[in-house]
């Protein structure tokens, strides 16, 4: 987390009129289709889930080397690629092993934001962090925004996706509830409607933060 403020401190001390805003938001609930929104209205974005994916695929060395001294063979397939569900399975089923995780991946997250940060310092920029609260990274943003969802139609949304109830539990009780992050974001998105509204909405908040 300290390596991430120092830059966006580093970038508020280069342009004051930049905005630098966190998105979060419970699975399935729309993170993702803000994001598009936003980036549409020409922010600079970024996805943590995205870069992680990018650090798997890419086989970063730091963090294979972390993932076999943690946990030995048992994440990785034979040819030496991650195995990303055998990792879900561990850390979604064991607090102290997420954390763990969560301590490998945030530092390398911050390398890479650092890098999409300066390759345009104009840009006002918005960072999707599921795990936001929970990993105390709303003390670097600017202002945070989390889009919500009812659990109802939050739960069909990610059972059509090919979620199980298990799956869906699982996750959920690993992030606090959709209503507490509404409650500690600066401001609310709600997803309960169709893309149009969501987007109206992403439009006028836009808007009002950059008066």
């Amino acid at each position: 987390m300290f390596s991430l403020l120092v830059i966006i401190k580093s970038l508020r001390g280069a342009n004051k009129n930049i905005m630098i805003l966190g998105l979060t938001g419970g699975f399935g609930c729309g993170k993702s289709s803000v994001l598009k929104f936003f980036k549409t209205a020409g922010w600079q974005t970024s996805n943590t889930d995205d870069i992680c994916a990018e650090l798997y695929e890419q086989q970063d060395i730091e963090l294979m080397s972390q993932l076999r001294d943690r946990w030995q063979d048992k994440v990785f397939y034979s040819d030496g690629k991650v195995n990303k569900t055998a990792i879900a399975k561990i850390v979604f089923n064991d607090d102290k092993e997420l954390q763990c995780l969560c301590s490998m991946l945030y530092p390398l997250i911050a390398k890479k934001t650092k890098a999409l940060i300066e390759q345009n310092r104009e840009k006002d920029f918005i960072i999707e962090v599921p795990l936001l609260f929970e990993a105390e990274w709303d003390k670097i943003f600017d202002k945070t925004v989390a889009v919500w969802t009812d659990n109802k139609t939050q739960t069909e949304r990610l059972l059509a996706k090919g979620f199980s109830i298990n799956d869906i539990k699982n996750r959920n009780s690993k992030q606090l509830p959709n209503d507490e992050k509404l409650k500690k974001a600066d401001f609310g998105l709600m997803n309960n409607g169709n893309l149009k509204f969501l987007q109206k909405q992403c439009n006028k908040l836009i808007k009002s933060i950059k008066e």
